[in-house]
């Protein structure tokens, strides 16, 4: 016998399983609640609300998603060819696709939040299927990733992508003094409050906190080799990520064990005191990247492209063919960066412009 007009009671975990018989009679399908950094220590209403219309509505909730996939059938069928299978009615798609994971997102409309959900798919195992939707409206349907990622879509339907646009641009570099958020007496930390303090001491340095991370560190707080699991790298590697100059200075004073990666950094932004703070430390110039094989003096080669590329300020380019040329007064290898003798005037990369190419050509070889 079917439970109608049940109520969701949140068990405490933002992560969590619920069996929904008609989804899966056998096994527990992952539920997820999209958590916004804040003191709230509980989901929103609109989320509860969320899961409680899917536990009440499984059976019209999988016909709009089997009949949505229905109506975009041709469109995947010129995507997968043969791959795909015959599908004509709901129950043809019900055999293909078998829905494992729920993701209740933040925006809301009419008291409900936007729902996404994942799954796996007979003609894709690596990608699955996913399906973003409010109430019973499909709004996108793609791999397994839209289930979790769809926000836009929540956006768009609510008419203020443009807006949310615009935030994010915003707070890129975010002003506010981050914190260390304390657990709930209850429900201890949310997952986006474990994520904030993780992210405490890079945040101070992104944000321009300067004194307050060098105070942390002289109290014995962090050191050279903290890592916090936030973005797994140095404390030194992001501070060339993000240009803190002062930061890296600072912690180079500090004879720091770990620097691979840095230089890569410091060359990708054209940052020329901190190549040269890096490079007086003693990291190797012509150190090469364990992952992707490249050379700093490359990476300084594809910034200048990129600068290129975007139009930027004369002033800008010029400052960038200075830093070539220091890096090549210093060490560089060009070699490197040249296509064997018979073909020395190719430079091995397609996207320099003619002119561009010429320049930097013209710099090599008086050096």
């Amino acid at each position: 016998m079917k439970l109608l007009n049940k109520k969701y009671c949140w068990d405490g975990y933002w992560e969590t399983c619920y069996l929904l018989s008609e989804f899966n009679p056998d096994e527990e399908i992952d539920i997820q609640f999209e958590d916004e950094l804040s003191e709230e220590p509980e989901p929103k209403m609109a989320q509860l609300n969320a899961m409680t219309f899917i536990i009440n509505n499984q059976t019209k909730i999988l016909s709009s998603l089997y009949n949505s996939f229905l109506a975009e059938y041709d469109k995947w069928k010129v995507i997968y060819e043969d791959h795909l299978p015959v599908m004509r009615t709901a129950c043809d798609v019900k055999d293909h696709i078998k829905i494992s994971s729920i993701y209740i997102d933040i925006p809301e409309k009419n008291g409900q939040a936007y729902i996404g959900y994942c799954g796996s798919c007979s003609w894709d195992d690596e990608h699955g299927i996913g399906f973003y939707t409010h109430n019973l409206d499909v709004l996108e349907i793609g791999e397994s990733s839209v289930g979790f990622s769809g926000v836009w879509n929540a956006y768009k339907d609510l008419g203020i992508e443009k807006q949310i646009e615009f935030e994010i641009e915003e707070n890129k570099n975010n002003p506010k003094f981050p914190k260390i958020y304390k657990p709930h007496h209850t429900y201890g930390l949310k997952p986006s409050q474990e994520e904030a303090n993780k992210g405490y001491y890079y945040h101070l340095i992104e944000r321009g906190f300067n004194e307050a991370f060098i105070n942390h560190f002289n109290q014995g707080d962090i050191n050279t080799e903290t890592r916090t699991g936030y973005i797994n790298i140095s404390f030194l590697e992001r501070a060339c990520q993000i240009n803190n100059n002062e930061i890296v200075e600072f912690l180079l004073s500090k004879n720091p064990i770990e620097t691979k990666g840095c230089l890569k950094q410091a060359c990708y932004n054209l940052n020329l005191p901190i190549i040269k703070m890096l490079v007086e430390h003693g990291i190797d110039i012509n150190e090469q990247d364990e992952w992707f094989k490249d050379y700093p003096i490359q990476n300084v080669i594809s910034s200048i492209g990129r600068l290129v590329s975007n139009n930027e300020p004369q002033e800008k380019y010029l400052q960038a063919l200075n830093t070539l040329k220091w890096m090549l007064n210093n060490g560089a290898n060009s070699k490197i960066i040249l296509k064997p003798a018979n073909e020395f005037d190719k430079l091995e990369y397609s996207f320099l412009d003619e002119k561009t190419r010429k320049e930097i050509l013209k710099i090599i070889r008086s050096h």
